[in-house]
């Protein structure tokens, strides 16, 4: 039973990755043939509402195979690794310049030129990222997101505070469950991305802490086992 159960799930990580790449092409095609047609001023917010779900539909598939890969970690026997914490927030403040500015948030970093973690940088800097999105998500124009890294100990402690919405002890509970969006966002979203970042620290063994009040906005803690150099 066992075994028949392990085979079912893995054919399902299986076809799950296998679609995804599958309908990533599609996907890229689709948005560089939109960004060459000429539309008309009539026809060019339908053709933007269309881009805007592509994109939704891209993310969600890049979240999917994310997903999967998790499954095939190593249980978080993973060798340390010396990450420079700039290359980093450099990437991720790419990502979000223009969620940032749309919103005319402020984005705060203090960090240690570099971390020594047991865990691939991209898995750090998908931590990071969707924990931000979600900060950015639930925060009103004019807001401040500050991000700190510092040492504290034998650890590595990483807070990310907003000014948002906050959440009741409810939501806390259930912010990081497969799924779940909140009723109060008026953003779109597939409920993924928190469900995401706490697999990862399943894995490689990060304690992660949240504090929220609503109306006053929430306190995310990652504590890391390695410390800074």
């Amino acid at each position: 039973m066992i075994k028949r159960l392990k085979d079912m799930n893995d054919r399902q990580q299986e076809f799950i990755a296998n679609a995804s790449h599958e309908l990533k092409t599609p996907l890229t095609r689709i948005v560089s043939s939109l960004e060459i047609i000429d539309f008309t001023k009539q026809s060019k917010r339908e053709i933007e509402l269309i881009k805007s779900d592509v994109f939704y539909i891209d993310d969600l598939l890049d979240k999917l195979l994310v997903l999967t890969k998790l499954k095939d970690a190593n249980n978080g026997n993973s060798p340390l690794r010396l990450i420079k914490m700039e290359t980093v927030f450099s990437r991720i403040n790419k990502m979000f310049k223009q969620k940032l500015e749309d919103k005319k948030i402020k984005l705060t970093t203090s960090y240690p030129q570099t971390l020594v973690i047991a865990m691939p940088v991209q898995y750090l800097e998908i931590i990071v990222s969707n924990i931000l999105s979600n900060s950015i998500k639930y925060s009103a124009a004019g807001k401040t997101i500050a991000i700190t890294v510092k040492k504290d100990q034998n650890n590595s402690v990483m807070e990310i505070v907003d000014q948002g919405i906050g959440m009741s002890q409810e939501e806390t509970r259930q912010m990081f469950d497969r799924f779940y969006r909140s009723k109060r966002s008026r953003e779109s979203g597939h409920g993924i991305g928190l469900s995401i970042v706490k697999e990862i620290c399943d894995i490689y063994k990060v304690a992660v802490k949240v504090d929220s009040e609503l109306g006053k906005g929430t306190i995310v803690t990652l504590t890391f086992k390695n410390h800074t150099t």
